[in-house]
């Protein structure tokens, strides 16, 4: 699954990509705006692994990682504060 300007639903996963905002209601993973931006990127899905290209982020087996910031979460709860990612159990 590829998408390129940042609209993305699946209904069944509750994922959805709307402009600047993402939000997985399942486990309640939230990116507020401006903080994650997917512009003239490529975002695909594909066996439960989520990745941005341009941004540099991945999520492959339970690890979260962002390339270029440092980021690197491998279980959950997570909480960052500056960028306003959290991921939850829910």
């Amino acid at each position: 699954m590829t998408v390129d300007k940042c609209e993305l639903t699946a209904d069944k996963r509750g994922l959805t990509v709307d402009k600047r905002l993402l939000t997985v209601d399942n486990k309640a993973l939230a990116v507020d705006k401006h903080l994650l931006t997917v512009d003239n990127s490529v975002l695909t899905v594909d066996n439960s692994v989520l990745t941005v290209d341009k941004c540099f982020l991945t999520v492959d087996n339970s690890a979260l990682t962002v390339d270029k910031r440092f980021l690197t979460v491998v279980k959950r709860p997570l909480t960052v504060d500056k960028r306003f990612l959290t991921v939850d159990n829910r």
